[in-house]
């Protein structure tokens, strides 16, 4: 066998070699297997053994006290039920003119958002869709945090934000129209 160092020199090592020393690398790790401590190898687990064995660390005289009931949340009460619908209609109409104007100059114009950049490639009833069921999963997100006990105080958020933004693309796009 030969081997090949990193300066190019060879040297060649006889094949009883080779064995020999791959029989001491092999002796060395089973002696060292035979001096690990032979406790480690006693364990049983308490599982396998017939009778139970005490055990000092848990103390027996401690009696557990059962769990503290919580009770629920109470739903939250429909109490700005008018309003979520008038935001709602307010986030189709605003999607609404955001989406005509847009789908009136798509030609003409570049989009510069990035979420928005691919619904302006599809074709125009995929176009509509898109943006109705986005306006739609902005609702039913509103309408789940209004009946959600940790974030019902602003479950107004996301149709606001909606609201804001296809108001904000509406104006920008109506604002930079290319006449001919």
């Amino acid at each position: 066998m030969k081997i090949t160092h990193r300066f190019g020199r060879i040297r060649e090592i006889a094949g009883g070699a080779a064995l020999a020393m791959l029989a001491e690398i092999m002796f060395a790790i089973v002696g060292s297997l035979a001096v690990a401590p032979a406790a480690h190898a006693q364990i049983v687990p308490a599982s396998l053994t017939h009778e139970a064995v005490p055990d000092s660390r848990i103390p027996s005289s401690v009696t557990l006290l059962p769990l503290p009931r919580i009770e629920p949340r109470k739903p939250v009460a429909d109490a700005h039920k008018r309003l979520f619908f008038v935001m709602s209609a307010g986030v189709y109409a605003a999607a609404g003119l955001d989406m005509q104007e847009t789908a009136f100059f798509r030609h003409r114009f570049r989009e510069y958002d990035p979420l928005g950049k691919p619904l302006v490639g599809l074709s125009t009833p995929a176009y509509y869709a898109a943006a109705a069921l986005f306006a739609t999963g902005v609702n039913w997100l509103g309408w789940k945090m209004a009946r959600s006990p940790r974030c019902h105080k602003i479950w107004w958020v996301p149709q606001v934000t909606s609201i804001s933004g296809n108001v904000a693309g509406y104006s920008y796009t109506r604002g930079h129209r290319i006449t001919n």
